[in-house]
């Protein structure tokens, strides 16, 4: 159950700019725009979304339980249901120091102090317009 959610949030990282599972945290995507980088080697980087995570944007907006329902034909209520038990068992997995990965987007996990950390994934894409574009250098 848990990788199918897990993979809901990266589907919808890449159509909004904001995913919310209630009770966890939102996933918010900023636009970067393309860089070039000069040194030894010229690279460059297409436009890509960076992904930052928020535990107090929590509230159910219905983006993440809609898609759910969606992606399970199942009702709203339903999907609600299953949305909160895949939260308490990531957050009971959290607790016992997991770590949660979620594809393409980066993971979750609890630091010493018991806050919830988000670490990025840096060389994936989820902006759609850069879809199939890769980073490259120029050897000088």
């Amino acid at each position: 159950m848990v990788m199918a959610y897990l993979e809901y949030i990266s589907e919808l990282l890449y159509e909004n700019d904001c995913v919310i599972v209630p009770g966890l945290g939102g996933f918010v995507a900023n636009y970067k725009p393309a860089s070039l980088s000069k040194g030894t080697h010229v690279s460059f980087n297409p436009p890509s979304k960076t992904i930052l995570f928020n535990a107090k944007l929590n509230h159910n907006d219905g983006l993440f339980i809609d898609f759910v329902a969606s992606e399970k034909e199942i009702s709203f209520n339903e999907a609600r249901d299953e949305v909160f038990a895949f939260v308490k068992q990531v957050k009971h997995r959290l607790r016992t120091g997991e770590r949660i990965d979620i594809s393409s987007v980066g993971f979750l996990r609890n630091n010493p102090e018991d806050k919830l950390e988000f670490e990025p994934v840096y060389d994936s894409n989820l902006l759609v317009e850069s879809y199939g574009l890769a980073s490259f250098t120029l050897a000088s």
